[in-house]
C-alpha cells in the first residue's frame, strides 16, 4: 500500500521587503507546511516604518522618520474626486 499523496506540495516562498505588508505575508505564513523565505536589502527590518533617536543638548525624543505624506509627488497628480475617490486635494 502506497503512502497517501501530500494534499498541498511544499513550495518555496520568497516575500521581497520587510515593510508592513512583508511582515505580515511572513506572520501569516509562519505555520504553513511551505518554506518561506524573507528578503530585506536595509539593515533593518520594517520598510518605511522608522523610529529614531533624536538628541538635542540634553533633550532625547523618539522621532518617527519613515511616514510617507500623500501628496502629488509620491502619487497619481489627479485632483479630481471623481477619478481618484481617495485622494483628497
Amino acid at each position: 500500500m502506497s503512502a497517501p499523496a501530500k494534499r498541498f506540495p511544499r513550495k518555496k516562498v520568497a516575500i521581497v521587503g520587510s515593510g508592513c505588508a512583508g511582515i505580515a505575508a511572513l506572520w501569516a505564513l509562519n505555520r504553513s507546511p511551505h518554506d518561506v523565505y524573507l528578503y530585506e536589502s536595509a539593515d533593518r527590518l520594517g520598510g518605511h516604518t522608522n523610529t529614531v533617536e533624536f538628541t538635542h543638548g540634553k533633550y532625547k525624543t523618539m522621532v518617527d522618520t519613515g511616514f510617507i505624506v500623500m501628496n502629488t509627488a509620491t502619487y497619481r497628480t489627479s485632483c479630481d474626486p471623481l477619478d481618484s475617490p481617495w485622494l483628497f486635494c
